[in-house]
This record gives structure tokens, C-alpha cells and sequence, in this order.
């Protein structure tokens, strides 16, 4: 029994992996999308809230959720028995959280390549 309970203290919520908090945030963050109010744009719906006059940063946006998304979930499955693979999955979830971050962030700060430029370097 005392065995039981020291593997349960091992094993924490708190203890997630980089892939799997992109995979919750992404997850989450496609169905509050779901939730926005929209406006059509040239036949698409965009949402009002973040992106309101423009429908291209937020198909961007979108790319990049999906793009992390897969990526994640990619990393999940195959960290185990192909971790070199699981790594490049990671890295391009990384990216793509990072991307749709700075798409968000853009209507409401001044994000310059100069960002983009040092975060590809770390």
C-alpha cells in the first residue's frame, strides 16, 4: 500500500510536459474560439472581439493553433518509441504556440521582427 501512495506523490498534476500544456491551451483555445462573436468577412467568419478588420491574421492565427496542436498531440504518441521525431514534433508545436501568440499580440502591441528574429534563436 505504501507503495501505491509514494507512486501517486511521484506522479502530479501540476507535472505536465511542455507538449501536453500546449495540447490543453490549444484545445481550450479552439473551442472558446467557438464561443466569440463572428463577423463576415469576405464569406468567412472572423471574430469581432480580437481580429475584427482582419480576417488574413486570424486564418494565421488559426494555422497556428492547428499547426501546435498536431504537433503536440504528435509528440505524445511517439515521445516513447521514436523520441528523436517526438523532439522535431515538439519544436514545431513550440513554434506555432509561439506564432499564434505573437498573432494575438500584434493588433494590440507594436511586435516588430526583431522579436520574432530572437525567439528563433533561443
Amino acid at each position: 500500500m505504501s507503495h501505491l501512495v509514494s507512486e501517486l506523490h511521484k506522479t502530479s498534476i501540476t507535472k505536465a510536459s511542455v507538449e501536453e500544456l500546449i495540447f490543453g491551451v490549444t484545445f481550450v483555445t479552439a473551442f472558446g474560439l467557438l464561443q466569440l462573436p463572428y463577423q463576415k468577412i469576405d464569406g468567412n467568419p472572423v471574430p469581432t472581439i480580437i481580429f475584427k478588420d482582419n480576417p488574413s491574421s486570424f486564418h494565421a492565427f488559426l494555422l497556428a493553433i492547428n499547426f501546435a496542436f498536431t504537433g503536440a498531440v504528435l509528440t505524445v504518441s511517439l515521445r516513447a518509441r521514436y523520441p528523436k521525431i517526438a523532439r522535431y514534433c515538439r519544436q514545431l508545436a513550440v513554434v506555432c504556440v509561439t506564432a499564434a501568440a505573437v498573432e494575438v499580440m500584434g493588433p494590440y502591441g507594436n511586435m516588430d521582427l526583431e522579436l520574432l528574429s530572437t525567439l528563433h534563436t533561443i
